[in-house]
């Protein structure tokens, strides 16, 4: 089932490859921004503005808005670098940013009528037809089926699965310890297996 949910879609995925020399890089560049560099928060934007505009983009599937979101988590960047440590990697904790501003949209979606889960049902205006009309019928369905899970879930997953983040850091991302990870992921799983059986697809419920 892991197999199934990672090859679900074709995006690229995008890695921030880091050293002990990046991680020190990385230290200081954050450590600018909080004393008010805006040099060096251009840095963070152009290294991090793809990958999250990626991984928004799985729970709004409107670019338009995972751009806005992106923009806000490099608010958040600027907002929260004096409180940034180094304990995490900077891909951790710009991701875990991302994350709660990804979960906080899904829940004001639900606030306003729209149950959780349910914003498969978003369609994206600005998509190119031709685009959709080349999407497998498996890639589309399980899109939608991922987007009815609850919003940690999704999380889980995405880090997981479409980042390829160790579960270390998928925890630290989310603020929460690696079993509680392994759990949202376990149920997730749980979940779409029992929505792959119920469309009939077996083969990739197994």
């Amino acid at each position: 089932m892991a197999h199934a949910a990672a090859g679900a879609r074709q995006a690229p995925k995008f890695r921030i490859v880091s050293s002990a020399t990046d991680a020190n890089h990385d230290t200081d560049l954050v450590a600018r921004v909080a004393a008010g560099d805006r040099l060096a928060l251009r840095r963070i934007h152009e290294r991090f503005q793809r990958p999250l505009v990626g991984y928004l983009l799985r729970f709004v599937r409107d670019h338009a808005v995972a751009e806005e979101l992106a923009a806000e988590v490099m608010v958040g960047v600027w907002r929260q670098a004096a409180r940034y440590e180094g304990r995490s990697s900077l891909e951790t904790w710009v991701f875990g940013i991302a994350h709660n501003k990804a979960v906080s949209w899904l829940r004001k979606r639900r606030e306003e009528g729209m149950p959780e889960g349910a914003a498969e049902a978003l369609v994206d205006e600005r998509a190119d037809p031709e685009a959709e009309a080349e999407a497998s019928s498996v890639t589309d369905m399980m899109t939608r089926l991922i987007a009815r899970l609850s919003a940690e879930q999704q999380a889980a997953l995405q880090l997981t699965y479409y980042q390829e983040m160790p579960l270390e850091q998928v925890a630290s991302a989310m603020g929460c310890p690696v079993n509680t990870v392994k759990t949202r992921i376990y149920y997730a799983r749980q979940h779409l297996k029992r929505m792959l059986a119920d469309e009939g697809i077996a083969a990739l419920a197994a």
